[in-house]
């Protein structure tokens, strides 16, 4: 699959958990939950120091509910 192809698929699969968690039912403000995430990572693959695998292992050791690999593509 292409980064281009994987990229876009991965910022569908996460705007489809918020939208999940923001329309989940929760109304009364005593049920809303925060969630933990970073928006813009890169990895070894763009401009960061680490490969797609560790980065994804370290936000989820972290406590991290979500994370969005932003790599450049060229």
């Amino acid at each position: 699959m292409s980064r281009r192809l994987w990229s876009s698929g991965l910022y569908s699969v996460v705007a489809a958990l918020a939208t999940g968690a923001m329309l989940s039912g929760q109304s009364k403000p005593e049920q809303l939950r925060w969630f933990k995430g970073n928006t813009h990572t890169h990895t070894l693959n763009s401009d960061g120091d680490s490969t797609p695998d560790e980065v994804v292992k370290w936000y989820r050791e972290h406590g991290y509910h979500f994370l969005v690999l932003t790599d450049h593509i060229s």
